[in-house]
């Protein structure tokens, strides 16, 4: 590693280097502090919150414990085997969010979906930590929408930090 910043050092000036080395360095933060926040939120449901009466998230360990499995392969794929594990987590993490969408923000937005009515949606939901309520529509709770976000800055990081390459070529 030295080696390369000495040789990149003397061809393309140091302070570039240096600039690559933080700002890599930078990506490389961002990306594994979004991942690690998205995997300990998503943890939260199979354990399940309960605050007070209401539900932060139902624990689903039971019927979704593949679904926290999948996450953490490839973010370990990512870590071990850089290009491959880059591809697979951003990939998972593109159709972890549009499951996600459709089987939440869709039914916000048109009032009906491809996973379920509307009706049984309310009834399932009813118990858990709600931003907004909207007499006969379903609007995702507080865990959804923040899982929603985390997905979506989690993916965006991994594909920013996809795109940095340790030096600039020579």
């Amino acid at each position: 590693m030295k080696r390369r910043r000495v040789a990149a050092a003397t061809s393309l000036g140091h302070s570039e280097v240096n600039h690559n080395f933080w700002r890599n360095n930078i990506m490389k933060k961002r990306f594994l502090s979004s991942n690690i926040l998205l995997l300990i939120w998503y943890f939260l449901a199979m354990v399940g919150v309960k605050i007070g009466d209401k539900y932060l998230v139902k624990g689903a360990f039971k019927d979704e414990w593949i679904f926290m499995l999948i996450p953490v392969v490839t973010f370990l794929l990512v870590l071990f085997t850089k290009k491959i594990g880059k591809i697979l987590h951003l990939i998972w993490l593109g159709m972890w969010f549009v499951t996600q969408f459709l089987s939440h923000e869709w039914y916000t937005l048109f009032g009906k979906g491809f996973m379920g009515n509307v009706d049984s949606k309310i009834t399932y939901f009813k118990d858990c930590i709600s931003l907004i309520s909207i007499e006969g529509r379903y609007v995702p709770d507080l865990y959804h929408i923040i899982l929603h976000i985390l997905i979506i800055i989690s993916f965006i990081f991994t594909a920013q930090f996809c795109s940095v390459s340790p030096l600039p070529p020579r």
